[in-house]
């Protein structure tokens, strides 16, 4: 688990492992197209500004934004109208609580794997990596340590988390990540 502050953390651009960024894998992307911007499935905002075509594949998702002064929580169908004001933002599915029928998730998503997840705290950052685990697990955690927004990430061979050297690695190359900035 790595713990920031909210302005700390960006959302880049990768299309190859997370290597030696400091952070987790991002959103959700086509596994055998990672360098293509087009083919990120989820709302990924960052310094750089908006990463893919900004519109969930299926449905409006559990997406955590901050705008530099606050974290919000909504379900969004479109980033693009928002990007302007944002710092940074990154979808996935909801935490709290776990709905995939109505993010339209497939039901593999919560199946015994690596997950990766996001967290917030007042404006705290917890980015959090289990392997070998549920989703209920994470919906667990989060609320045994009152966190007050909760997204789960891509995870199972795209799950990683690099923090000065140490953490969970993969060969996988991903398409997005949430860094901690130095």
């Amino acid at each position: 688990m790595i713990r920031a502050q909210a302005d700390q953390i960006d959302v880049v651009f990768l299309g190859q492992t997370l290597g030696s960024y400091n952070g987790i894998n991002g959103t959700f992307f086509d596994t055998p197209s990672p360098a293509d911007r087009s083919r990120v499935y989820g709302v990924a905002v960052g310094s750089e500004g908006v990463i893919g075509a900004g519109v969930p594949w299926v449905a409006p998702r559990a997406t955590i934004l901050y705008d530099g002064e606050r974290i919000r929580f909504d379900f969004v169908a479109d980033i693009r109208p928002r990007a302007a004001g944002l710092k940074w933002a990154i979808s996935g599915g909801n935490l709290l609580p776990v709905d995939l029928a109505r993010e339209k998730f497939q039901a593999d998503v919560a199946r015994r794997t690596a997950h990766t997840a996001l967290m917030t705290k007042g404006a705290e950052v917890y980015l959090v990596v289990k392997d070998n685990s549920v989703l209920a697990d994470f919906t667990r955690y989060a609320k045994d340590h009152g966190m007050d927004h909760a997204i789960f990430l891509d995870g199972g061979g795209s799950t990683q988390l690099n923090w000065y050297g140490k953490g969970i690695k993969s060969t996988r190359r991903i398409s997005t990540a949430v860094i901690v900035k130095e």
